[in-house]
């Protein structure tokens, strides 16, 4: 798991239970709607955080960095 999306999950996922607690005892949403809502707000994060960690380990190959640091061992 992406340290990011870590981070976010932590962050999130309280004030989105409080906010859930709240509204299901008014009658506005169940819990298949609450964990819909979350997945949509998680899952771009998710999807940019692993991909930019792609990229950047990518270009890291790609550009024989990695090469050196073993060649020094």
């Amino acid at each position: 798991m992406n340290h990011n999306s870590t981070v976010l999950l932590v962050v999130a996922v309280p004030a989105f239970r409080t906010r859930y607690y709240q509204e299901a005892q008014e009658g506005l949403y169940s819990g298949p709607l609450f964990l819909l809502s979350y997945w949509l707000l998680a899952v771009p994060f998710a999807v940019i955080s692993v991909g930019a960690a792609t990229r950047i380990t990518f270009l890291w190959v790609l550009s024989g960095i990695h090469s050196d640091l073993y060649s020094k061992i």
